[in-house]
């Protein structure tokens, strides 16, 4: 796996976490299918954290 590829999956396991502590899934199976910028959208929308992290 490239470099970016897997910053790119491990920024995502980052926002998936943050989401379900958030309460905001139960479950992980549909985030898995979002994009990188779904995920950072939906957070930043939900949670008002931009701090990027």
């Amino acid at each position: 796996m490239g470099l970016l590829r897997k910053a790119v999956e491990e920024r995502k396991r980052h926002y998936i976490q943050k989401l379900l502590a958030a309460g905001l899934y139960q479950t992980d199976v549909h985030l898995y299918e979002m994009t990188l910028t779904e995920l950072e959208q939906i957070y930043y929308v939900c949670c008002g954290d931009n701090t990027g992290g």
